[in-house]
């Protein structure tokens, strides 16, 4: 199937922004479906044998608009994943309370 660099880079474009949108929402599932799909597009333009739209005016008012919303997604990926880190952590140190046992600490004390 032939794309042109325009189509391409229009689908390029609808899939950043729908990245975004799921990354703020804090759906990684669907996020990384979506990074997947981009990859896949990238890769079809990066194989295009011309690729006049990324030099034209249209294309380069495509790709400043695009800068801030990578750059947004870099900032919320790296929030989402200090989040996680910190309640990974909250979750490992209730594990490890008191020296807390299964069997319960309550009923081996010696009477």
């Amino acid at each position: 199937m032939e794309h042109d660099a325009k189509t391409l880079w229009g689908k390029f474009s609808v899939l950043t922004e729908e990245m975004r949108r799921f990354l703020t929402k804090e759906d990684i599932d669907q996020y990384l479906e979506l990074e997947h799909q981009r990859e896949t597009v990238y890769d079809l333009i990066k194989a295009l044998d011309k690729d006049d739209f990324r030099t034209s005016e249209e294309g380069q008012e495509m790709l400043a608009r695009l800068k801030p919303i990578e750059e947004g997604m870099i900032r919320d990926a790296q929030i989402w994943l200090n989040k996680s880190r910190s309640h990974n952590n909250r979750v490992q140190g209730y594990g490890n309370i008191g020296g807390f046992r299964p069997q319960g600490n309550i009923f081996n004390k010696g009477f």
